[in-house]
């Protein structure tokens, strides 16, 4: 299991990843990742399996410039679905949790607090 933090999001990706060799802080014994961890993940995972970008792109459905964007970490055309998508070729999802961070509504009620003492 891995677990990536994007803002107040955690998205965990499950799936056996004791083959990589990343060196990731840990947060509560869970490796906390970001989305370059996901780029490397996908392209060592498609090295792996000696495919292409293209052989990829094809069994994804996506263009293999897409995957291309993706394993450089650049995520400003690519949705979720889209990594949903190829992670599941290589038998992973995603799921995302809480990370524990206070919401807004707890910040402002915690602020409203601490004013009228």
């Amino acid at each position: 299991m891995m677990i990536i933090l994007i803002r107040n999001l955690v998205i965990t990706i499950f799936g056996d990843y004791t083959h990589h060799n990343i060196k990731l802080p840990t947060c509560r014994g869970n490796s906390l990742y970001n989305l370059s961890s996901i780029s490397n993940i996908i392209r060592s995972q498609r090295k792996k399996k000696k495919w292409s970008q293209q052989q990829l792109a094809e069994y994804a459905g996506l263009n293999r410039t897409t995957i291309g964007s993706i394993e450089r970490g650049d995520y400003s055309d690519v949705g979720i679905r889209k990594i949903e998508r190829i992670l599941s070729l290589f038998n992973k999802s995603l799921a995302v949790q809480d990370n524990g961070l206070p919401t807004l509504d707890q910040l402002n009620a915690q602020n409203n607090k601490d004013l009228n003492g």
